[in-house]
């Protein structure tokens, strides 16, 4: 009976020593902690218990002090290790925090509800975002059509008083021959007169 004991105790044990050496020879990045979905699922819940949301406000502390410890001491140190270790506490707490909580069924129809509600706040945020993105492409292209648009206005406007301008000189030209054989005319017509 003591054998299986000793067996028992030494084995969780043994657990932990092959986690800790894994941990010092392949930590090159800090402990991430659970997956996105338990802390989403426990988000959900910690809105109607507050232990699970103390717990969640330390895991996300210890997390935070890992990520200190990693980046100024590195992952081989014996503080960063432990602070790992306190992240993985807070990880177990709330996953037993959250069994104890889904066996509530009043409080998972809570937690589910408010996790329904979350995601249709989601949906109706990423459909604004497309209406937002549509609308600001809409504005983008008006813009670059006016722009291209105002920049034929400028061409034809160049162009009207270059036209103006090549007939405003014809005009001088047509009106100075004129005024030039007027005088001419006028000349031979004394000539002829006198004559």
């Amino acid at each position: 009976m003591s054998r299986l004991i000793q067996a028992r105790s030494e084995r969780p044990l043994q657990d932990i020593m092959n986690m800790m050496a894994r941990r010092v020879t392949n930590n090159d990045q800090p402990h991430e902690g659970p997956e996105r979905g338990i802390l989403c699922e426990a988000d959900a819940y910690a809105h109607f218990d507050p232990v699970l949301a103390q717990l969640l406000k330390d895991h996300n502390d210890a997390q935070a002090g890992h990520k200190k410890l990693h980046h100024a001491l590195g992952a081989a140190d014996a503080m960063t290790m432990v602070a790992a270790d306190m992240v993985e506490t807070c990880h177990s707490m709330i996953e037993t925090r959250l069994i104890v909580l889904r066996a509530n069924a009043a409080l998972r129809a809570q937690a589910e509800e408010s996790l329904s509600t979350a995601l249709a706040g989601i949906e109706s945020g990423l459909r604004q975002n497309e209406k937002m993105r549509g609308y600001a492409d809409g504005l983008r292209r008006e813009s670059e059509r006016r722009k291209a648009a105002a920049h034929d206005s400028v061409m034809w406007m160049w162009f009207l008083v270059w036209m103006l301008q090549e007939t405003v000189r014809e005009t001088q030209r047509c009106l100075s021959a004129v005024s030039a054989f007027s005088q001419v005319s006028q000349n031979n017509g004394r000539r002829y007169a006198a004559a």
